[in-house]
């Protein structure tokens, strides 16, 4: 890719960026204020009482917090998804296009794949849930893109490259509980990656004590707003499968500890529920939930994760990378930890699939710079330059414009530049030289005559040489 196309900004960009944003402003819209849990109210009642325990992501927590001093409502949390991942998919689809070469399909590509993204209910629903799995899976989404970077880069890392690297891995950290284990054990990927690379311990050095300093800076925000220990009751669910009305959630909520709402974004209620706009979006996706083939095709996460191997396994056999496996050991890690802690959040499984989705696109589109091209045969010697033969072929003009040139020039032009033929050339006569005068080391038994060497003509006699053959050449054609 040229740097213009991987810089500038251009209407393929923002065609990918608002693709998302539309078609998740319609869910944004129709849900409003969003999709809310008892969870999500648990987290919104910590915020207005300024009391905050274990039982949610104190990451997250601030970030909604943030959210709702903007805008007192939880739709602020749903539109900060989907700009979100609107940005991070424009990124990742930019990164993997090369709008230099205008005969190339792969913005229509992209932008069929977006289209279809969007339109599959699962990824719209995501992004109005207030929950923390949403943002957790687009990071760690950012993170397996950032390490296809690194890879096109040959594990060079550069200054910019590390600090969105060890950004992304704080951030993932204190999104999630098990989000610890899943950036350090990817950390632990990255840097055995490029020490194989041989890259330099300072390069190696700034990557870790950068993301490690980060990863503290996450891990005090806990003694600085005095988190106190404490399980939830209502644990972040999949909202695909287990979305429930806002009335139903906030009464389970606040029954549960015998208190009411006190700050409006508490109350929240959902502005179209019941009205026809609503009923036709809600049993849209509810067909989607249902439906077992839909589901599965859709919304299954075990099923990306096959899909994805299958992708990267083609991506081995077109490109034969074996580092394009890397890209998908942060999901692999969050799988594992996932099934070793119980937990339920796999979206990112889908997601991941998406972005190995791009990057198989692009690779297949140019899957010629991927060809192995074929060792060039070993060079054949060159037979010496019989001058006689050459001479023989010139008309008399050429060959007396050869003696004016020579006469003039003497012979050899010292001032020129040497032609690599020639010292080609001169090696292989030097070589056969060397061969044919070397003498043998003499028998005690059978003594025998010295070689004698070859003599190799002087300089000086190159024009007697060449009149001698002028004038038989003109002996014959008389």
């Amino acid at each position: 890719m040229s740097e213009s196309s991987t810089t500038k900004l251009n209407y393929r960009d923002l065609t990918i960026f608002l693709v998302p944003v539309l078609i998740f402003s319609l869910y944004v819209y129709i849900y409003n204020p969003g999709i809310l849990t008892a969870a999500s109210y648990g987290q919104l009642h910590q915020i207005a009482a300024g009391e905050f325990t274990g039982a949610y992501p104190l990451l997250h927590t601030l970030i909604v917090m943030a959210c709702l001093k903007i805008n007192p409502s939880p739709i602020t949390v749903a539109i900060v998804h989907t700009l979100v991942f609107s940005v991070m998919w424009a990124a990742i689809c930019k990164y993997h296009r090369n709008d230099s070469d205008k005969s190339s399909n792969e913005f229509v590509l992209q932008f069929f794949l977006t289209l279809i993204i969007c339109l599959i209910p699962i990824n719209a629903i995501y992004s109005v849930t207030l929950t923390s799995n949403v943002l957790f899976s687009y990071f760690l989404m950012f993170l397996c893109f950032l390490i296809k970077v690194m890879i096109d880069e040959k594990g060079q890392m550069t200054t910019k490259l590390a600090v969105l690297m060890a950004l992304t891995l704080a951030i993932i950290s204190g999104l999630n509980y098990w989000g610890i284990f899943v950036a350090l054990l990817s950390l632990i990927a990255i840097i055995f990656y490029l020490a194989r690379r041989g890259n330099s311990k300072g390069t190696i050095l700034k990557l870790a004590g950068l993301t490690i300093i980060l990863l503290l800076a996450v891990g005090s925000l806990n003694s600085i707003y005095d988190v106190k220990s404490g399980d939830s009751s209502f644990p972040m669910t999949d909202s695909f499968a287990d979305s429930v009305n806002l009335e139903d959630a906030k009464s389970e909520f606040f029954s549960s500890i015998g208190a009411e709402p006190t700050a409006g974004f508490e109350d929240a209620t959902s502005a179209n529920a019941g009205n026809g706009k609503y009923n036709l979006i809600d049993s849209f996706v509810n067909h989607f939930r249902e439906n077992f083939i839909l589901n599965n095709l859709f919304a299954n996460p075990i099923v990306y994760m096959i899909l994805s191997i299958v992708l990267l396994a083609a991506l081995f056999y077109m490109t034969g990378l074996r580092e394009m496996l890397l890209v998908f050991v942060p999901n692999l890690i969050n799988i594992i930890v996932v099934f070793a802690t119980g937990q339920s959040n796999m979206y990112s499984n889908i997601l991941v699939f998406y972005l190995i989705a791009v990057i198989f696109i692009s690779a297949y589109l140019n899957r010629d710079t991927f060809t192995n091209v074929a060792p060039t045969s070993p060079r054949k010697e060159r037979e010496p330059a019989n001058l006689e033969s050459q001479i023989s072929d010139l008309s008399l003009d050429e060959i007396n414009q050869m003696l004016n040139d020579s006469s003039s020039e003497g012979n050899y032009n010292y001032g020129a530049e040497p032609d690599p033929s020639d010292e080609i050339l001169e090696d292989t006569q030097s070589e056969e030289n060397h061969l044919y005068t070397q003498q043998p080391e003499p028998m005690e038994e059978i003594p025998q005559e010295p070689q004698a060497k070859t003599q190799e003509p002087a300089q000086g006699d190159g024009d007697d040489l060449l009149e001698q053959i002028l004038k038989e050449i003109e002996m014959e054609k008389k």
